[in-house]
């Protein structure tokens, strides 16, 4: 039986790793849809998913891998600059866009990890605040951010134009 790997790392992600990456997020997605049917789960994999992933790599913003001892991803973070929205008091804000950790890699500190690796990072970079989008129905997702001392500022509602119509 082989032992469990026991150190896991944070890395910034370089342009090698956008396959893995695109990978990720797609597992991700799969995950998600269950929140939120309307997520295209083809986005990952088009020109405009993997140009995202490969601009946050090299030049908008950050993307960062948790890796075990035998350079197997656990999971990632991206973020970058937020826009700010005009009606408030100004601050510099980056925003936490995807957030993702291998189901058999929860429970052993990795999203803790990523979370204070992706902090680091911002703070490094001169930002007062994060955001982050949530779908409102992954309640440990909202869990972890509370814990993480993030507060609930907006809420998003949406439905159908047509009362009748379904989605």
């Amino acid at each position: 039986m082989e032992k469990e790997p026991h150190i896991i790392k944070t890395r910034p992600a370089n342009a090698s790793d956008l396959d893995a990456i695109l990978e990720l997020d797609s597992a991700l997605f799969r995950f998600d849809h269950a929140f939120d049917p309307s997520l295209d789960l083809d986005w990952t994999h088009s020109p405009l998913g993997s140009g995202f992933y490969l601009d946050r790599i090299v030049s908008s913003g950050v993307v960062i891998l948790a890796e075990d001892e035998n350079h197997k991803l656990l999971g990632f973070i991206t973020g970058g600059e937020a826009d700010y929205p005009a009606h408030r008091i100004s601050a510099r804000m980056a925003e936490l866009d995807t957030f993702f950790v291998q189901p058999h890699a929860r429970g052993r500190s990795v999203g803790h990890l990523l979370f204070d690796a992706f902090l680091n990072w911002c703070n490094g970079e001169g930002y007062e605040k994060i955001s982050v989008r949530v779908s409102a129905g992954n309640s440990t997702a909202i869990q972890f951010y509370h814990k993480h001392a993030f507060s609930d500022y907006d809420l998003i509602l949406e439905r159908p134009v047509r009362a009748d119509s379904e989605g």
